[in-house]
């Protein structure tokens, strides 16, 4: 495996595994910056796509339940 030169033997058997399988174009200059924004993209949460339209719904019906209340008074 060539790692570059930082102590990856700290990062742990995880971070090294999921080192290993990025995969960098040729034109990409395998430099410290390059592999933490690899990191970042691998370990980013990902937007639960279900979640948000549940809040966007109930955001909705708040909306529309404020409204009525407004038009009642």
């Amino acid at each position: 495996m060539n790692l570059p030169c930082y102590p990856y033997e700290k990062t742990g058997e995880e971070a090294t595994e999921v080192y290993s399988n990025f995969t960098f174009a040729p034109s990409q200059n395998m430099n410290f910056n390059e592999i933490v924004n690899k990191f970042e993209e691998c370990c980013a949460p990902k937007c639960n796509e279900t979640l948000r339209e549940i809040h966007f719904v109930c955001a909705c019906k708040n909306q529309m339940k404020a409204k009525s209340t407004i038009s009642q008074s």
